[in-house]
């Protein structure tokens, strides 16, 4: 017998006597490095104490690759509920098309606490279209009410219908947290009764009396649900018998700016001159500044006339917002204060809120502020990585041109340097290569790696060295972040055209 017939009928022994599939066989077979890419997906589906697979799966769901929908559709067979839940995810934000989540994972599910907890998710990370949430209400009456509420303050939120049948049902239940939703959602839909039903939420002694109104008023703000705004400011001014919280207190006078109730901006001053501290004076200050996008100038006079300097310049920040004028200037200005509220707002507000050039202004700043003093270093390096991601996903030829000149100075900080390029690393909607396009080697083995892994992931040609520190990487043979390691090694199976042989070795295994 031929030795190439012997081998091949020694393999099929193995398949028919010990259960071992072809791609078992295979598996055996691969070569060191995509061994090692194997075992890090296979470690990724683990569950551990340390969490060190939720670290795993959200780098590879950073990489929003259709290559990846065997592994994803996986973990949603996954007895464990972690895996499930990125499984999910992961396969909405793989998909080839939009990215959708599919509603059978949803639907299927035999938890509704878990249920809630995937539908809010997805409509948080922008993964459920307004379309499905309506198949959801109108098709699926069956789903435990805390879905379907969570699906109707989506479908409210988009000035889209829900099915007003159910809220009228939902309004008189039992529960007090889904009858208080419902009457805030029937009350946006201009129904005086469910205002009334939220002043007597506040009038009662239920024991979830403000973790129910807290839950509102944050759901007012976030979804624009502009007709409650007086409700709020009632809160705002209750006796202090009534046992409200301040911090319950100053949510409700945020809401109540936000949407611009009468007499709020007054009760905003009366607390403001009525605080027993400046660490008091400050959060309430802080609380004209969130609004400010929304508001007129006229609401920081008083800040700008204050003795404080911080204060002060809160209420240029405000003024500047308000007016829209020299808006990047005041912020940028006021992020080197180094406050981490005043930074944490900035962030949000550049995000969600500003022009494009205020916006990558903003975020610049942000970026540069780790040059700063030794104290709070740490949080702005977290900052200045979340900035640059963001920075480059929203224009990545822009970013290439403010960012690209800081990496090749060599007078640039290594922590600046290094915060960029882990910016770049987490970038989801765009190819970050541009900015490190003609980079040179820095001689700081992160920051070189760092700079492979986006070449790499780009899918550019590697050169001789390039190619051999990839494997040491993936091999585990220099110090690396485990999560990116597992990005190289994803790159490096797509470099090799190897995707297919390591997933098949990943999810055959007995």
């Amino acid at each position: 017998m031929s030795i190439a017939r012997s081998v091949g009928r020694s393999v099929l022994i193995a398949v028919v006597i010990l259960g071992v599939t072809p791609s078992a066989v295979r598996a055996q077979q691969l070569d060191s490095t995509t061994e090692a890419a194997v075992f890090l997906l296979r470690d990724s589906m683990r569950v551990r104490k340390d969490n060190r697979h939720v670290r795993y799966l959200r780098a590879l769901r950073l990489l929003h690759d259709p290559a990846l929908e065997r592994f994803f559709r996986k973990l949603t067979e996954s007895r464990h509920t972690v895996l499930r839940v990125h499984g999910i995810l992961g396969l909405a934000e793989c998909s080839p098309k939009e990215n959708r989540i599919e509603l059978e994972l949803l639907t299927e599910m035999d938890n509704a606490r878990l249920q809630q907890f995937v539908t809010t998710l997805a409509m948080d990370q922008k993964l459920l279209s307004v379309d499905q949430a309506t198949q959801l209400m109108v098709n699926r009456p069956d789903l435990p009410e805390s879905v379907r509420m969570a699906v109707a303050t989506f479908l409210m939120k988009h000035k889209a219908e829900p099915d007003a049948k159910f809220l009228e049902e939902t309004v008189r239940s039992d529960n007090v947290r889904w009858s208080s939703l419902a009457a805030l959602l029937l009350a946006q839909r201009g129904n005086a009764e469910a205002l009334e039903q939220l002043e007597a939420l506040s009038q009662s002694n239920t024991p979830q009396r403000d973790k129910v109104r807290s839950m509102l008023l944050q759901t007012a703000f976030t979804s624009e649900f502009d007709r409650v705004g007086d409700w709020a400011l009632s809160i705002c001014t209750e006796p202090a018998d009534r046992g409200t919280s301040e911090g319950l207190r100053r949510l409700a006078l945020r809401v109540a700016l936000r949407f611009g109730a009468p007499g709020a901006v007054a009760v905003w001053q009366q607390h403001y001159e009525s605080a027993a501290d400046d660490v008091q004076r400050l959060r309430i200050a802080l609380i004209a500044l969130s609004v400010a996008h929304w508001n007129e100038e006229k609401l920081f006079d008083l800040l700008i006339r204050s003795g404080n300097e911080l204060m002060r310049q809160i209420g240029r920040i405000g003024a500047a917002v308000a007016s829209r004028q020299a808006i990047a200037e005041a912020v940028t200005a006021a992020i080197e204060l180094n406050n981490w509220r005043i930074s944490d707002w900035a962030y949000v507000y550049a995000r969600d809120h500003a022009i494009d050039e205020d916006a990558l202004r903003i975020m610049l700043g942000l970026i540069l502020t780790i040059e700063g003093p030794a104290r709070s270093r740490g949080y702005r390096l977290q900052r200045a990585v979340t900035a640059a991601a963001t920075l480059a996903d929203r224009d990545v030829t822009i970013a290439a041109a403010l960012l690209a000149p800081m990496l090749k100075d060599p007078e640039m900080s290594l922590a600046t340097r290094r915060a960029i390029l882990l910016g770049l690393v987490q970038c989801q909607k765009n190819d970050p290569y541009l900015v490190i396009k003609g980079v040179k080697p820095f001689g700081d083995d992160l920051s070189d790696y760092l700079v492979l892994l986006i070449t790499a992931k780009s899918g550019q040609k590697l050169s001789t060295n390039q190619n051999r520190d990839l494997l040491m990487i993936v091999e585990g043979g220099v110090n690396f972040p485990a999560d990116l390691r597992l990005q190289a090694a994803w790159a490096y199976l797509k470099l090799t055209g190897r995707t297919e042989e390591a997933l098949a070795a990943v999810l055959n295994k007995p």
